[in-house]
C-alpha cells in the first residue's frame, strides 16, 4: 500500500514565512540604496544633457553674451523660459513641441521627484508666482499663459538654473550686478550651471547672507521654499539623493555634492566660499 502524500504542517509553513520575511528585511534596504543610486545616475545624465543643450544654444547664438532665462519681462509667465528655449537642443526634437503643448518633458524630470507627485508642490500664488514650488521628492510646476490661445500651459521639472550665470529681465538689478556673469564664455568650468532644485532657478548667496538652517528648520531639507530673497541657496538645499544633490558644471561634468558642501562652490563671480557647513540631520 502506497503512503499518503504528506503536506506542510502549520509550523513548517510559519517557519518558511518567517524566513522569507527575514530575507526581505535584510534585502530591502540594499534594494532601496540600489534604486536610489540608479535614480541618481539617471538624474546626473539628465543634467548633463540639459547643460550640453545650453552649450549648443550659446554656440549657435553668441557666447559673448549671457543666456536669458526668459525672453520677456513677464511676471504673468507668458514668456518663453529656459525649458522651452533649450527644448530642441536637449537631444530629442519633440522636447520643444512638448514644452509648447505643456506636456511632460522626460529629461526635465528627476526620477527621485517623479512627475506623478507634482500636485504635492507648494502653491506660490501668495508670492506672486503662478505655479507650484517643488520639494525634495516633488517636482516644481511652472504655469504660463500661451500667447496664441490665452490658455494655461504647465511644465514640470526637477532642475533649476544657477541664475547668476544668466540674465533674468524680471530681476535686472541682480542680473546686472557685479556678482553676475556678463559673458557665457567667461564663466569658469567649475561654476554650477544646473542642479536639483525646487524652482526653475535660484540665486545662491554666501553663508553670511544666506545662513544654513538651524535644528528648528530641519524641515527645510524637505521643503525649502522661503519667501525671503536672500534664501535662494535653499532652493538647492534639498535632501533629494541621500543628503546630496546632483550639479552640472560649466564643462558639462556632473557631481553628486553633499548638502553641507554647497557653499564651497563658486556660484557667482565674487562668491565667498565656505568649506563645510554643519546641517541638522
Amino acid at each position: 500500500m502506497k503512503d499518503k502524500k504528506r503536506g506542510f504542517t502549520l509550523v513548517e509553513l510559519l517557519v518558511v514565512i518567517a524566513i522569507i520575511a527575514l530575507l526581505l528585511a535584510v534585502l530591502m534596504p540594499a534594494l532601496n540604496v540600489a534604486r536610489e543610486l540608479a535614480n541618481t545616475a539617471v538624474c546626473g545624465s539628465n543634467l548633463s544633457q540639459i547643460t550640453k543643450a545650453l552649450y549648443l544654444y550659446m554656440m549657435n547664438y553668441d557666447e559673448n553674451t549671457v543666456f536669458a532665462i526668459r525672453n520677456a519681462n513677464s511676471p504673468g509667465d507668458t514668456a518663453l523660459y529656459w525649458m522651452g528655449k533649450l527644448g530642441k537642443y536637449m537631444g530629442d526634437p519633440m522636447y520643444g513641441e512638448q514644452y509648447e503643448k505643456g506636456e511632460v518633458i522626460k529629461v526635465l524630470i528627476c526620477p527621485s521627484a517623479p512627475a506623478k507627485r507634482a500636485d504635492e508642490g507648494v502653491d506660490l500664488s501668495s508670492l506672486g508666482n503662478d505655479g507650484l514650488a517643488g520639494k525634495a521628492k516633488v517636482p516644481w510646476t511652472q504655469r504660463r499663459i500661451h500667447e496664441e490661445d490665452n490658455e494655461y500651459r504647465e511644465t514640470i521639472g526637477g532642475y533649476g538654473i544657477n541664475a547668476w550665470i544668466a540674465y533674468d529681465s524680471f530681476y535686472p538689478t541682480r542680473s546686472s550686478g557685479s556678482s553676475a556673469f556678463k559673458k557665457h564664455i567667461d564663466i569658469p568650468n567649475e561654476t554650477p550651471i544646473f542642479a536639483d532644485c525646487t524652482w526653475i532657478c535660484g540665486w545662491p548667496l554666501k553663508l553670511s547672507l544666506n545662513p544654513a538652517p538651524t535644528a528648528a528648520q530641519v524641515e527645510i531639507l524637505n521643503c525649502p521654499w522661503l519667501a525671503a530673497s536672500t534664501n535662494e541657496m535653499w532652493h538647492f538645499l534639498i535632501d533629494r539623493h541621500r543628503m546630496k544633490i546632483n550639479i552640472a558644471f560649466k564643462d558639462t561634468h556632473v557631481e553628486t555634492v553633499p548638502l553641507n558642501k554647497l557653499w564651497s562652490l563658486p556660484w557667482h563671480r565674487d562668491f565667498e566660499k565656505t568649506d563645510t557647513v554643519n546641517l541638522p540631520r
